[in-house]
């Protein structure tokens, strides 16, 4: 067990020695992306900015569009955490929706033709980030497949605000 945890941070040392010599940001976002995809992982990028409180820009964007689809083709997301994060944003914050289900989540994102595969998954890894970007309010019944009550951070509405705001940038 030691010479496991040894061996992971060495792994994490030696990563991180490479990384520090990519000077650029934008460089060292596209390799961490490259090598999550390599490893069949999703990577969400935490900023500085998240730090602050999100604008009325940043929370009331949303509302400026009309269907998922439109929020989706504007943000450009990459991965299944992301699409689900854009749905549950929308469906909270457009459609007026305050509880959600993966269920809901995945149905709306199906209608605009980008369903996700493993949804429970993507959920998961946004709820066990840390800030979590939607947390799990209540849950009905006692299984782990019971059917789950989420809601989406103030963190998770900020990260939606910046997709958007950076893929209108490029």
């Amino acid at each position: 067990m030691r010479e496991a945890e040894d061996l992971e941070l060495e792994v994490m040392q030696n990563l991180l020695t490479q990384m520090e010599k990519l000077k650029d940001p934008i460089v060292q976002r596209r390799v961490v992306s490259w090598l999550a995809s390599r490893l069949g992982q999703d990577v969400l990028f935490q900023d500085s900015a998240s730090q602050r409180k999100p604008s009325v820009s940043e929370t009331s964007e949303l509302s400026s569009f009309a269907t998922l689809g439109e929020l989706l083709s504007a943000a450009s997301p990459r991965t299944d955490c992301q699409r689900v994060l854009l749905g549950a944003a929308f469906l909270q914050k457009v459609r007026g929706m305050e509880s959600l289900t993966s269920l809901a989540i995945n149905r709306e994102l199906t209608h605009a033709g980008q369903t996700v595969k493993g949804i429970a998954t993507a959920v998961s890894r946004l709820t066990q980030g840390r800030p979590a970007l939607i947390v799990q309010v209540r849950k009905a019944g006692r299984t782990k497949q019971a059917r789950k009550t989420l809601t989406v951070t103030a963190e998770g509405f900020r990260y939606v605000g910046r997709m958007v705001r950076s893929s209108s940038e490029q």
